[in-house]
């Protein structure tokens, strides 16, 4: 993030400071995430990667109607949806990872698929505002490092702050 503002010449400074905040919070995030029973993190991150996943392939299956084509030219209603309702029924799989009440999964799986479709729509706004395809060069035609973990860190953030809720 700091390479392509100090590439673009330091321009959009308050969209930066912004950008740079939300970043810390999320990464402030991420880290307690990391303190979580270590179950509800692999839950956490195979509903995420299969909401990528999916969202991908159904999106090149059905996706028609795109949803913020100048932000995220490929992202579709069709992927989103498939993703989401493959991810859903997936947690119900997956239920021995996480020991919380059905009601307590149906939020935090919800969640999860907001904040990593957040995340994701978050990492490739920034990357249009500063008119790069990558962050960077690391993985060819990945969109960069942090491009493949922007929905985790999200996604975590929220599992995080979920967890917090429920305890407090």
């Amino acid at each position: 993030m700091v390479r392509l503002f100090r590439r673009s010449g330091f321009r959009h400074r308050t969209f930066f400071s912004f950008s740079l905040i939300l970043m810390l919070l999320l990464s402030a995030g991420f880290y307690f995430f990391s303190g979580l029973d270590k179950g509800l993190i692999l839950y956490s991150f195979l509903i995420i990667s299969i909401f990528d996943s999916f969202s991908q392939i159904t999106g090149q299956l059905w996706g028609r109607k795109k949803i913020l084509p100048s932000v995220s030219p490929n992202k579709t209603l069709g992927g989103v949806t498939g993703g989401a309702l493959t991810a859903l029924g997936s947690s119900f799989l997956l239920h021995s990872l996480f020991e919380g009440l059905a009601a307590e999964k149906i939020v935090l799986t919800t969640g999860l698929l907001l904040f990593a479709f957040l995340g994701d729509i978050a990492a490739s706004y920034y990357k249009r505002k500063y008119g790069v395809k990558d962050f960077s060069a690391l993985i060819p035609g990945h969109g960069g490092i942090l491009d493949r973990f922007d929905s985790l860190l999200a996604g975590g953030a929220w599992a995080a702050l979920f967890v917090n809720l429920l305890n407090f």
